[in-house]
């Protein structure tokens, strides 16, 4: 937290301190200069740390600094913002894979006890956190709708959560019913919903040649236009644009 009108100890110049406990009442110069002479020895990371936890009876390491709106503390790590037990799993236990979750084994979001927190995938930390709108999502034998999560009925998204079969075709049948038809003025073009193009095929010889598709109408009839003539010469009949 900034403090204004602060007066160093040594020189009594006026400062603006943004981090009171590592200048400890000094100046940047003096600071400095007490560094260099060997007075001073730096404040290492996990003191700095260590100065926005309480520890409390029942073992847990309270995080006193800032937090984040879902209730975990937040602090500035290795020059980024990251939350506060996640950096404690770091400075005290090793590295924390990005693909994984720390897990509060004492259910106290504010708690910074490595003792305390365990490294689990995304599925794990969920079942361990019964009291969570995930967990409740996850352990569910239907979806919102009443369909069963069957093995017939259940696919995996991307993130690892069950999504229903029955209720995604019914989303897809009311974008299509919902969806207005297009029919085509001229020869030759077809309305692709999936898309919302125009797409444009010729039959000549026997054969389909597929000629692209377009986003406006006329451009497409145009097209068309030019692969008749060049496929069936100046007599081809045209659309009229």
């Amino acid at each position: 937290m900034s403090q204004s009108g602060t007066h160093c100890k040594d020189c009594n110049r006026a400062f603006r301190l943004e981090v009171k406990h590592e200048a400890r009442g000094l100046c940047s110069a003096c600071y400095t200069k007490r560094r260099r002479r060997g007075e001073i020895s730096p404040v290492s990371r996990v003191d700095l740390f260590l100065e926005k936890v309480a520890k409390r009876e029942n073992g847990c390491w309270e995080w006193l600094g800032p937090t984040v709106k879902q209730g975990y503390g937040r602090c500035g790590f290795k020059s980024m913002s990251r939350l506060a037990h996640r950096a404690s799993y770091t400075l005290f236990v090793g590295p924390v894979d990005p693909d994984k979750d720390v897990h509060h084994m004492c259910s106290n979001l504010l708690c910074v006890n490595p003792d305390h927190l365990a490294l689990l995938t995304r599925q794990e930390h969920i079942r361990e956190t019964p009291k969570s709108n995930a967990y409740n999502a996850y352990t569910a034998n239907t979806c919102k709708n009443g369909h069963p999560f069957t093995n017939e009925n259940t696919y995996t998204r991307a993130d690892g959560g069950r999504s229903c079969r029955a209720c995604a075709r019914q989303r897809e049948r009311k974008k299509w019913k919902e969806e207005e038809p297009r029919h085509a003025r001229f020869t030759g073009l077809r309305w692709k919903r999936t898309t919302h193009r125009w797409v444009v095929f010729i039959n000549h010889d026997g054969k389909v040649h597929y000629i692209g598709a377009f986003s406006d109408e006329l451009e497409a009839a145009r097209a068309w236009n030019r692969a008749a003539l060049k496929l069936r010469g100046p007599k081809a009949r045209l659309n009229p644009v």
